[in-house]
């Protein structure tokens, strides 16, 4: 079945980061050869890589927010989906604050708060990978550089 609104790859968008813009975390990234993981953000304080599930035409509608500001930078690293998979990655679980009590210990990194109305992420399509960090090599991982 073709779907435009499905893909088979996950992409990680580059973002300000302390003193950094985008583009210089980008950088850093490619002369590490690695994405560190984070815990902003991150419900139980695991370190997680993040990485959207929309599709690479679709990718600038997440780029920039409603008040016209740039959430992420137009830089990234794309994945094939199933190579993350089995690396641990996993869809975030999108929920309201009440439900997060009744996650076990080990999900609650997946948690993304979810309020009809008031807060609302889903268009993010988000994926996590508890991890420290993910090593990049050219077999496993497409730049991306709009």
């Amino acid at each position: 079945m073709i779907r435009f609104d499905i893909t088979n790859t996950l992409i990680h968008l580059t973002r300000e980061r302390n003193d950094l813009s985008a583009k210089e975390v980008f950088k850093k990234i490619l002369n590490e050869k690695k994405i560190l993981g984070s815990i902003d953000n991150i419900r139980g304080k695991s370190r997680c890589v993040c990485f959207s599930e929309t599709p690479i035409s679709a990718i600038g509608q997440i780029i920039v927010q409603e008040d016209d500001r740039f959430k992420y930078g137009p830089y990234g690293f794309m994945f094939t989906k199933k190579n993350l998979f089995d690396l641990g990655a996993r869809p975030v679980i999108y929920q309201p604050e009440s439900d997060f009590g009744i996650l076990p210990e080990e999900l609650k990194y997946r948690h993304v708060r979810f309020e009809i109305e008031k807060t609302d992420y889903t268009w993010e399509r988000e994926w996590r990978m508890k991890t420290d960090f993910i090593n990049l090599d050219s077999s496993n991982v497409t730049l991306i550089v709009s």
